[in-house]
């Protein structure tokens, strides 16, 4: 599954991968064949991928196997199902927590690779994170012992009323059984944005336009799910913030009105954007310091009346 060099990790161009050593077949009764010596190929990809079974027209190509009592686990394995997309206007995602490592087709459409067998070290875990200075493989580590993700977002747009079409290639023997389709619901949103931060894509064009040094200021987002308004402001601090999102804190430079400021310029929208800099604020609540804008706002429906 894995040959040449690694793609990750401190110095991982000098660090070899895949298979090194004796390599031998053992167990044919003409005894135990060596292969080290042996003339090698490789091939990329696999015959699944070149006939798109991943599609409902390739999925006809292949015979498939009936289901079997779960657990459903396989090494170097396909496994096909069909769902309904779920009611309502929610974010799609599907839970992979239980896989090992492969990839997923939603019809036809590539959600990815997964890696779900893959834990995150259990140790050098920092409360906070800064990215400057020299690196260290160790630097900004979270969630030690955790995987690295387990939900995967599936856009609304590949789906159709029934029947969608979930295809999974596992190579570590995952249980698919345990795989579902579920909604979430947001309704707490959050932007944490740093004046070193670089402005925004769209803003690029009309800088090169107009050369104006203040597009060049970074801006914080909000922006609430479809039907959804902003309706408070339950954290907002501009200076130097601590925590996460739903954890934000503040530090020891802050400016006072920071909260005023976001509320006046989102409660009631669908989306907001404040530039983060002293101007907005009206304030330099610490010079010399580059500062960040934290802000963790809540969403709800709103109900369109009819006259």
């Amino acid at each position: 599954m894995t040959v040449g060099l690694q793609d990750g990790g401190y110095r991982f161009d000098m660090e070899s991968a895949g298979l090194s050593g004796s390599i031998k077949l053992t167990g044919l009764r003409s005894g135990d064949r060596e292969l080290s010596t042996q003339q090698w190929r490789y091939q990329v990809g696999l015959k699944g991928e070149s006939l798109k079974i991943y599609t409902q027209q390739g999925a006809n190509f292949v015979q498939w196997k009936s289901a079997l009592p779960p657990p459903w686990t396989g090494y170097l394995s396909w496994y096909k199902a069909s769902f309904a997309t779920p009611s309502g206007s929610d974010p799609v995602a599907i839970y992979f927590g239980s896989m090992g490592k492969g990839q997923a087709w939603v019809n036809g459409n590539s959600l990815g690779r997964f890696w779900s067998s893959f834990l995150i070290t259990e140790t050098d875990c920092s409360q906070t994170c800064d990215y400057r200075g020299t690196f260290t493989q160790s630097k900004c580590l979270t969630d030690c012992g955790q995987q690295s993700q387990q939900w995967y977002h599936i856009p609304r747009e590949w789906l159709q009323p029934n029947q969608n079409l979930l295809v999974v290639f596992d190579e570590l023997g995952g249980d698919v059984s345990k795989i579902y389709v579920a909604t979430k619901t947001v309704d707490t949103i959050c932007a944490n944005v740093l004046q070193s931060y670089p402005p925004r894509v769209n803003a690029w064009p009309k800088f090169q336009a107009t050369r104006q040094k203040l597009l060049l200021i970074p801006e914080a987002k909000l922006e609430c799910p479809d039907n959804q308004l902003i309706s408070s402001i339950k954290f907002a601090s501009f200076g130097n913030p601590q925590g996460r999102c739903q954890a934000f804190q503040q530090g020891d430079c802050h400016a006072t009105n920071s909260l005023d400021i976001v509320k006046k310029r989102c409660i009631g929208k669908k989306t907001c954007s404040i530039s983060v800099s002293s101007t907005t604020f009206g304030v330099e609540p610490c010079a010399g310091v580059s500062k960040s804008l934290a802000v963790e706002a809540h969403c709800q429906p709103f109900l369109s009346a009819t006259l």
